[in-house]
């Protein structure tokens, strides 16, 4: 479960103890979503993200060190089915709120 996950480590019982206390948080996700969502209030997978991210109030950076969006709207392209379109990347980079938390 992801949010288990996070909150272990997330935890910190003694933040001057850098041997308890991870980093950073990786975390691989791809989230359900429309592949026609042209804007991020559109892209309700990616938004659940980071209502979960926001109410976690992590104390260490969080990574997305892989990430997407997964649908079977997307089309085929040469013959290769769901294609992306890759607005995912754009509004990790243009969105505030997905910018303060990863």
């Amino acid at each position: 479960d992801r949010e288990e996950n996070t909150m272990y480590y997330n935890c910190q019982e003694d933040p001057e103890d850098p041997f308890e206390n991870a980093e950073w948080y990786g975390l691989n996700t791809y989230v359900s979503c429309d592949g026609k969502a042209a804007k991020y209030e559109e892209a309700l997978g990616l938004r659940s993200l980071q209502l979960s991210f926001d109410a976690y109030n992590m104390s260490i950076p969080v990574l997305l060190t892989e990430f997407g969006c997964l649908s079977e709207t997307f089309p085929t392209v040469d013959g290769y089915e769901s294609q992306r379109d890759f607005l995912q990347a754009r509004w990790m980079l243009e969105e505030p709120a997905l910018r303060e938390l990863f």
